[in-house]
């Protein structure tokens, strides 16, 4: 599959997890963006088509949960919405049901990642075209 076509903003802020992120999602291909903040998260989604979004779920500007939320109210066609925990108590059920594609808790490996969001591209792909 070519993810060239695909747009992944990352929001995350510690800034060597971020990297680590933006570095992995970039060597498969995607096309990538990375805040440490909640707010310049927004901003990049509103003035960039964005596919794929991966936050946090505790940051300044914005929470997960609040960009999650900013997100979904502005999107004709809603990206896939992952949401790292650690600091939420939440489970995957009632993130799924605020509009996460799904919950990712840390500490979690960057294979385990990439295979997560590659899949619910896969999925999607899938039904779209079904």
């Amino acid at each position: 599959m070519n993810f060239s076509d695909y747009s992944i903003l990352i929001a995350e802020d510690d800034e060597d997890l971020l990297e680590l992120c933006l570095e992995a999602f970039q060597m498969k291909g995607f096309k990538v963006y990375g805040s440490n903040d909640g707010l310049r998260a927004l901003e990049i989604f509103k003035s960039e088509s964005i596919d794929i979004i991966i936050s946090d779920s505790g940051m300044p500007g914005l929470s997960g949960l609040e960009l999650l939320r900013e997100v979904r109210s502005m999107a004709e066609k809603s990206p896939l919405f992952f949401l790292f925990s650690g600091d939420i108590f939440l489970t995957d059920e009632q993130v799924k049901e605020k509009g996460a594609t799904a919950l990712i808790s840390k500490p979690f490996g960057l294979d385990e990642i990439l295979q997560t969001v590659i899949n619910s591209i896969e999925e999607r792909d899938y039904v779209v075209s079904k």
